[in-house]
């Protein structure tokens, strides 16, 4: 069956070839842009909510004050980080951003997979860490866990995070400062020794002048080794957003995609005007031979998402995407053909209602 589709709808060589082509492209370019649209309004929309509410930072320089110096019982609604450290991660050959946390309770990043490091594993000794869902890939099993190399060490992976809506959270690191490995501490603290660490105190409860009320009694008692930044220093978060030219870019090809479409029918319809006016010559009406030239089309369209669709599937499971988001895939997918198709099919259909009764068909036959 598919045999003799394919057949009957390839036949005409090289045209059929371009429109092929032109429907792939415009799928997706379609996609990218359509895609790029609405991750810029999710990762808006996930950056409101797993945004601390209040906050303040501190900055601490030297070996004389000790991260553990700092009483994490007086900050008791506030999540205490340092951020953005240089961390390899994984098999990587470049750092990656990562995070230490002070503090043993859960964050406001939600687990997806797995928890949040419990006593338990406080207690083992064993170093731990929470990934963002997009290192999974990174990772490695052993005994049913996931471990992953953090500066040559191993890490217990205890659980994965992730947003509700878009990838900001994939690709965050966050390791326990109580049991942090020796040569990730020695980075930290040759960090803090060099350039100073950034420590942010964030909180949806405690307000802004409370956490500063608090941290100044640190500042006096330990300046210049520690001191509050004026501004404020949110948690580095990932963006997988296309910057706005590439965007418009992948608009202009899809329509330039489509001009190309028109152009190559209007070629096609050339070559095979006198079959089409013999079929109307037969008693084949404008509407069968429309329709039939549309079926066509929609073959092609067919034929070019399973394409497109089959490559970028590929993609996902080489990167694991897939263990985490196949029905957030899935659906997103079909939300994107529907919307492909209601807007392109109806732009191509013109192209042959246009041509197939423009002209009678016993003058063709005449011409010919």
């Amino acid at each position: 069956m598919i045999k003799k589709i394919s057949k009957r709808v390839f036949r005409k060589g090289i045209t059929t070839l371009i429109i092929f082509m032109g429907f792939t492209l415009s799928f997706l370019m379609f996609l990218y842009y359509d895609t790029s649209k609405r991750l810029a309004d999710a990762e808006k929309q996930d950056e409101s909510i797993y945004r601390y509410s209040y906050g303040a930072t501190a900055l601490v320089f030297g070996d004389e004050f000790e991260l553990s110096m700092i009483n994490i019982a007086d900050f008791y609604d506030c999540d205490i980080i340092a951020a953005d450290l240089n961390f390899f991660v994984g098999d990587a050959e470049m750092p990656r951003l990562s995070n230490v946390v002070l503090t043993d309770k859960p964050l406001i990043f939600p687990i997806v997979k797995g928890h949040y490091p419990k006593q338990r594993e406080f207690d083992s000794g064993m170093s731990c860490v929470v990934l963002g869902k997009g290192l999974k890939r990174h990772t490695y099993s052993k005994d049913g866990k996931d471990y992953i190399k953090i500066n040559k060490e191993e890490y217990y992976v205890t659980g994965y995070v992730a947003a509700a809506h878009s990838p900001i959270l994939d690709n965050i690191v966050l390791v326990y400062y109580k049991n942090i490995g020796k040569r990730a501490m020695k980075e930290l603290l040759l960090w803090k020794r060099m350039m100073g660490v950034n420590i942010l105190f964030q909180s949806n409860l405690l307000v802004t002048e409370e956490i500063n009320e608090k941290l100044s009694v640190y500042e006096k008692k330990y300046s210049p080794l520690f001191s509050v930044s004026t501004t404020e220093y949110p948690i580095s978060l990932s963006t997988n957003v296309a910057e706005e030219k590439y965007v418009d870019i992948a608009a202009v090809i899809y329509v330039f995609s489509l001009i190309l479409i028109v152009i190559t029918i209007n070629y096609w319809y050339t070559v095979n005007r006198k079959e089409y006016a013999i079929r109307r010559a037969y008693g084949y009406s404008y509407v069968h031979l429309v329709l039939r030239t549309i079926g066509e089309f929609i073959v092609y369209i067919i034929f070019s998402i399973i394409i497109t669709e089959t490559v970028l599937l590929l993609t996902d499971v080489a990167e694991e995407r897939l263990i985490f988001d196949m029905m957030d895939n899935i659906k997103g997918h079909i939300n994107i053909l529907g919307k492909y198709i209601f807007i392109t099919l109806p732009i191509i259909a013109l192209a042959p209602v246009h041509l197939l009764t423009k002209t009678e068909p016993v003058t063709i036959i005449r011409r010919e």
